[in-house]
């Protein structure tokens, strides 16, 4: 099964309508940006972080700010807040974890 990063996904998505909307294929995106093909459907399907001077190319290609990424997040009910809280909630729960594994077996017990 193939990971996903959930705000790389979210992110993604917003790119595949931009290039959807500008009838762009994503061979046509990727020669603009400077990226392969299969790279650039790897970030639209959020298996792959895009990094910062990626999406700038992005950005630019549409003529956009690389913040109007994080903004269509939110009016697509993508919200980066809710995609915070659920790691948030992860991280939470790991911590719990690691408190329960850690009074289990503490340093004392030795």
């Amino acid at each position: 099964m193939t990971k996903k990063y959930a705000i790389s996904e979210a992110i993604g998505q917003v790119i595949r309508q931009y290039r959807t909307n500008a009838g762009l294929t994503t061979k046509q995106l990727a020669h603009r940006i400077g990226i392969s093909q299969q790279q650039l459907s790897r970030y639209e399907r959020g298996v792959n972080r895009i990094d910062v001077d990626t999406l700038l190319r992005v950005s630019l290609a549409f003529k956009l700010t690389p913040g109007r990424f994080f903004e269509e997040m939110n009016m697509t009910g993508t919200g980066l807040d809710d995609i915070l809280y659920e790691n948030e909630e992860g991280d939470i729960q790991e911590i719990r974890m690691s408190l329960i594994a850690d009074s289990i077996i503490s340093p004392r017990d030795f």
